[in-house]
């Protein structure tokens, strides 16, 4: 990373910080270092977009791939499909400051996103299974990415009822 003047940090991966934040650290893939996730704005309604970076025994820092989302963020801050995967994971709704505390998972992570068909959507545009009925009743979507021995990868989302 590079430092620039006006306080504002750079990563090469084309992410950019207003500023210093908290960092998370978590094993999240249980091979015994530590991951942290890097997470960028994408628009003051739509969320953030993230990666997930590993520090290696020899002290460098490698990022990790996510696989299987093919949710982005628009211009407008909705949130989309796109027709190949995104290699990022999203926080729909949610701004992390540059860094995101992920909720762990035995072998992953899980992201929470309360009340996620707001603004009336019923059309499944958070949601990538099967559409169901009742969708706008969901008071929350969880989003489980399973280490698979190389990747991060999306493999179940649940709609949760309360």
């Amino acid at each position: 990373m590079d430092s620039y003047e006006e306080g504002v940090i750079s990563c090469y991966l084309q992410q950019a910080f207003s500023g210093p934040f908290e960092l998370y650290v978590k094993d999240y893939n249980g091979d015994g270092l530590m991951e942290f996730a890097l997470t960028q704005m994408e628009s003051f309604s739509g969320g953030d977009t993230g990666r997930i970076f590993t520090l290696q025994k020899d002290g460098t820092v490698t990022e990790i791939p996510i696989k299987n989302d093919r949710r982005c963020v628009s211009a407008f801050g909705l949130i989309g499909l796109q027709e190949e995967e995104t290699g990022v994971f999203l926080i729909p709704f949610r701004h992390t400051g540059g860094s995101a505390e992920l909720d762990p998972v035995e072998n992953g992570f899980l992201i929470r996103t309360e009340d996620p068909f707001r603004g009336g959507s019923d059309s499944g545009i958070y949601f990538l299974g099967e559409e169901k009925e009742d969708m706008q009743g969901a008071a929350a979507l969880e989003d489980i990415y399973l280490w698979d021995g190389s990747a991060f990868v999306l493999t179940e989302q649940r709609l949760i009822y309360e």
